[in-house]
């Protein structure tokens, strides 16, 4: 039996590094229209009003500046930190004990506590409110920040 060995002596074509260099293209033309166009129709709203109502630099200013929207912006500020922590003290802990313990039944705990992530803020919202109502009428801890943060 003969065995032919075949050496190559050429180089290869692209070296570790030229493999891994990003590439410098652009998107084809064909992605990028759509993409305008989408851009296009999704700030028209916002410059529809700010066209009709003739916002100038010195107007913006006075409605940044008011006290009602310094206070707006604290208070979404406040919750978006609160509902941060929050999540992340959830999340940490509910995950360090799938993981880190002996759980039984692990994978249904897994899929059990990312089915919320699922559900739409406005349903899971509205169904807060719906129970509120039924299991305690005259409660309004949901119409606060606490209540924000809650659900």
């Amino acid at each position: 039996m003969v065995r032919q060995v075949f050496e190559t002596t050429a180089e290869p074509s692209s070296t570790h590094e030229d493999r891994w260099q990003p590439r410098k293209a652009r998107p084809p033309a064909i992605l990028i229209i759509p993409a305008l166009l989408v851009s296009a129709l999704t700030l028209s709203p916002i410059a529809y009003l700010l066209l009709r109502e003739g916002l100038s630099v010195q107007r913006f200013l006075h409605e940044i500046s008011s006290p009602t929207t310094s206070n707006l912006i604290l208070h979404s500020a406040l919750l978006a930190f609160s509902v941060t922590f929050v999540c992340a003290i959830l999340g940490i802990g509910l995950a360090l004990l799938v993981v880190r313990t002996d759980l039984p039944y692990r994978r249904v705990w897994t899929v059990l506590f990312a089915l919320p992530l699922g559900i739409p803020a406005f349903v899971s919202s509205y169904t807060w409110v719906a129970a509120s109502y039924q299991l305690a009428p005259q409660a309004t801890f949901l119409y606060g920040l606490r209540g924000a943060v809650l659900v």
